[in-house]
């Protein structure tokens, strides 16, 4: 900090003077608005019904919206583990209000990030070993860690010798 005790951008205001600090003030304003707009949706919905471990019914706005969980993919139906992750995700969302930050929205349904009381409802389920997370490109190191530390501690699925991650389970049906 300059010896006068302020910033850059306080030393440009008080240089700038009067309505040239006003005028730069708005330009900073519409700047930070403009970001805000350009992060992804987010908004709170209740959580009607769980479909499956990693996808869930929303209301919101009067209407029912299937949301899966970006970056995870549970056991499938007749998997190992399956009916319990859809228990764990039932007991943490059914019938409470989840945040809800999209990351895409595909046609009949939207695949977004879900948090209750500030809990990743994504990182809940692969910290407990009930889901996997996503092979892809964007992967999210903390929940590759969260993995990591659940399949050590051989929670969940990883309480088999080599369980099958549900995208491999589903090309074999």
């Amino acid at each position: 900090m300059p010896e006068n005790g302020l910033n850059c951008f306080e030393r440009i205001l008080v240089w700038m003077g009067g309505l040239r600090g006003v005028l730069l003030g708005g330009i900073v304003s519409c700047w930070m608005v403009n970001d805000a707009l350009s992060m992804p949706p987010s908004y709170q919905a209740k959580v009607s019904r769980v479909v499956d471990g990693d996808t869930v019914e929303i209301e919101y706005r009067k209407k029912y919206i299937l949301v899966d969980l970006a970056g995870v993919d549970a056991p499938e139906k007749g998997q190992f583990y399956a009916l319990n992750a859809r228990g764990l995700l039932s007991q943490w969302v059914k019938g409470k209000y989840v945040t809800v930050i999209e990351v895409e929205r595909r046609s009949e349904v939207v695949v977004a990030r879900l948090y209750v009381n500030g809990r990743d409802v994504a990182g809940s389920l692969v910290s407990s070993g009930a889901a996997w997370v996503m092979t892809s490109s964007n992967q999210n190191i903390d929940l590759m860690a969260l993995q990591v530390q659940a399949k050590f501690n051989r929670k969940g699925v990883w309480q088999e010798e080599n369980p099958m991650p549900p995208w491999q389970w589903r090309e074999q049906q």
